[in-house]
């Protein structure tokens, strides 16, 4: 006995619908990969200054990235890495200030 047309054109839907997902996972999953490779490779540069125990201002001050810091958004004090994340509140500075002339250093992997 032969199986009737409308579930051979169902099983064959189903094998395509099947196969068009796993060529998109596939396609996605590989576009992903290099999106992550290309940023950890833009990144390599910048991991010296990450570090670094001081960094430079825009006007050529040294500034450390050590030391003990108060967090803008709580008002607690942490030591540490000035980037680091605040054990209180749990946000890290997207900058700091310079301690002579008060120009933004930007984090170094922003």
């Amino acid at each position: 006995m032969e199986p009737d047309l409308s579930s051979a054109i169902r099983f064959a839907y189903r094998i395509m619908a099947f196969t068009i997902r796993a060529i998109g996972w596939v396609i996605v999953t590989v576009w992903m990969g290099f999106a992550g490779c290309f940023r950890a490779i833009s990144l390599l540069p910048r991991i010296p200054a990450v570090f670094a125990r001081t960094r430079r201002c825009p006007r050529g001050h040294t500034v450390p990235q050590y030391g003990v810091y108060e967090c803008r958004t709580c008002r607690s004090f942490h030591e540490g890495w000035v980037f680091g994340r605040c054990r209180v509140c749990g946000e890290s500075a997207g900058w700091t200030p310079c301690i002579i002339c008060g120009l933004p250093v930007r984090h170094p992997l922003r």
